[in-house]
């Protein structure tokens, strides 16, 4: 698939889904299929554990959220990235970076706000 001048990556099943869960034996957290047959474990996001501090494991959380929302969206996603004006998009994905300090205490705020423009511009399925 051609997405202005680069070309993308495409799922190979658009009908996989998955959830988060924490693993059991690691400071992570794993984005793991719900599908029968299909690949298990899709990703992981591991954290450092610090005593007081969850701050690191809700980023963590944040990103396998991404992730998720990625998968099981992946042929609204696909049917947009075939269709939009791409141009028009980055556009207002570069707005949106624009408006952060894009420090690392932000980045949290600019993952809510692209899952929002991304949410607000494709139909999404149920999850």
């Amino acid at each position: 698939m051609r997405i202005g001048s680069k070309v993308a990556a495409v799922i190979k099943n658009p009908n996989i889904r998955v959830n988060v869960i924490h693993s059991k034996s690691k400071d992570a957290w794993n984005v793991v299929g719900t599908s029968l047959g299909c690949k298990y474990k899709v990703a992981r996001i591991p954290y450092v554990a610090v005593e007081g501090v969850t701050t690191e494991k809700l980023e963590a959380l944040q990103h396998g959220e991404f992730i998720k929302f990625c998968f099981n969206n992946s042929k609204a996603i696909i049917d947009l990235m075939e269709g939009a004006d791409m141009e028009k998009l980055e556009t207002e994905i570069y707005q949106v970076l624009r408006n952060h300090n894009l420090s690392l205490k932000k980045r949290e705020e600019v993952i809510s706000d692209l899952l929002k423009l991304i949410k607000d511009k494709i139909p999404t399925q149920d999850e």
